[in-house]
């Protein structure tokens, strides 16, 4: 992977099974939805691990996401 030889951290979005709009290629509302949840649920996990120091995700970032309709964030991000 491209990732591997830069070092950098590397998700495979295709494995999540995204719902598609019409035209295939761009994500339906729900498939963003699903997205964020994902994106969150890994961030996460690095988080966790002790990959990604925390103070990149804290409350600056927390209006960026509808809680309502992704569910609330996961103990480590605020």
């Amino acid at each position: 992977l491209l990732a591997e030889k830069y070092h950098c951290l590397f998700v495979d979005a295709g494995e999540w099974n995204i719902e598609t709009a019409f035209d295939g290629l761009h994500f339906s509302e729900a498939g963003h939805k699903k997205f964020a949840r994902e994106m969150m649920n890994w961030m996460g996990k690095l988080l966790d691990a002790g990959l990604i120091p925390s103070l990149y995700v804290t409350e600056p970032f927390s209006h960026l996401c509808d809680h309502s309709v992704i569910g609330p964030p996961s103990p480590q991000i605020k």
